[in-house]
Parts: structure tokens; sequence; C-alpha cells
């Protein structure tokens, strides 16, 4: 004898319970109602314990953006390094949204924009340095109009550029570094998954873009 029951919540089902027994067995009403209302009763405690459990994880993730947004504002207010700027705040980008790369693309010239890129590595840090001209690719799009893109799917967007590696990342989050109503630069992560930032990522990476383009100007 095998019973299956599903386990709904709000119309959709959540999982499914499992009775079985090596005997042919045959439930009667009050049995068949017991194990619905037992069903219900499961659904909803499991589901009780995901909304929690999501929840505390986000709340835990927000703390830590918001002590390493202090930290990392600290750190880039009593520094006049460019590099050591820059470097700071990619790895924030990194450690706060899991991205796969991180970059930053400030103007060098009407033409010419300079790419600097971290991409963890294990324990380590590979960094990249490159140029691009100004309106190349979303990181150019974004420099020209000062309008943040945030791109679900990387292969779905003819303006896409890839960095210049062998890894294929399938969605981005561009956001310009704004003085006024100029822009100076573009702080850019990516995933090697598709839709994966989500509105914490991105208002994580706009206030940290506010705190970099302080120090950077």
């Amino acid at each position: 004898m095998l019973t299956v029951a599903p386990m709904v919540i709000n119309g959709e089902v959540i999982g499914i319970i499992l009775i079985c027994d090596s005997t042919k067995r045959l439930f009667k009403d009050n049995e068949r109602r017991l194990i619905e209302m037992a069903t219900t009763q499961i659904a909803a405690q499991i589901h009780n314990t995901q909304i929690h459990t999501l929840t505390e994880e986000a709340l835990v993730q927000r703390l830590e953006q918001l002590s390493l947004i202090e930290d990392i504002g600290q750190k880039i207010s009593r520094s006049l390094d460019l590099d050591l700027i820059i470097n700071n705040v990619l790895e924030a980008a990194i450690r706060s949204t899991q991205a796969d790369i991180a970059s930053i693309a400030l103007i060098q010239d009407e033409s010419t924009m300079r790419v600097k890129q971290h991409k963890p590595s294990g324990l380590d840090t590979i960094s990249n340095t490159f140029e691009r001209p100004i309106d190349a690719g979303v990181i150019g799009q974004v420099m020209q109009n000062g309008v943040m893109r945030v791109i679900a799917d990387n292969r779905k967007v003819r303006e896409y550029i890839p960095p210049p590696n062998d890894v294929e990342y399938l969605s981005s989050l561009a956001v310009p570094l704004s003085k006024g109503d100029t822009v100076i630069g573009v702080l850019n992560v990516e995933s090697t998954r598709p839709n994966f930032f989500t509105d914490e990522h991105t208002g994580f990476i706009k206030s940290l873009a506010g705190h970099a383009i302080i120090s950077i100007d």
C-alpha cells in the first residue's frame, strides 16, 4: 500500500507525505480526514519554519552589509590612494553580493575608459586592468546615460561585452558613479548564474557607489 498526501499552502504544493505498508490496506473515512488534517498542519509548520529561516538569513545578511559598508566607508575616507580605494570597493562589492567578478570603470578621456576588475580565486584575488572605448558594452551605456542596469541574462542583451577571460557570466548589475549630473565611472558586478542579483544587492551596490564616488572624485 502506498498513499501520497500533498502538502499544500495557498494553493501551491510544497511537498508530499508518503505512507507505506507492506500489506494491503484501505483507509476509513475518519482515517482519511485525520491524514488530511495532519498533512495540513505539517505543511503549515514547515512553511512557517521556512519563512522564519529566510527572514533570519536576510536579517543577518543585512547586518553584515551594514557593518561592511561602515568599514569600507572608513577605509576609503581615510585614503587618498586611488588604487587602494578601488581595491577596497571591489572587495566589498564581491563580499556583499557573492558575485563572481567585480569591476570599476573610470573615464580616462573623451574616448576611453579604464577598467579594473577583481575576480576571487580560492583565497586569492586575480586583478586585471584594461582599457575600452567609453561607449563599449553595458558599462559604456551606463557611463553615457547614467542609468543603472540590472540584467537577468547577459545572453539576451546585444550590447553586453564579457570581461576578457574564458568564463561566461550570465547576469550583471552596473551602477553609475555620479557626481551631481556628471558620471565619472561605473561600478559593475557579474555572476555566472542567471537572474542572480536581488533588490538587496542593488541597494547595497548603490550605497557602496555613493561612498566610493566621494573618495574617487
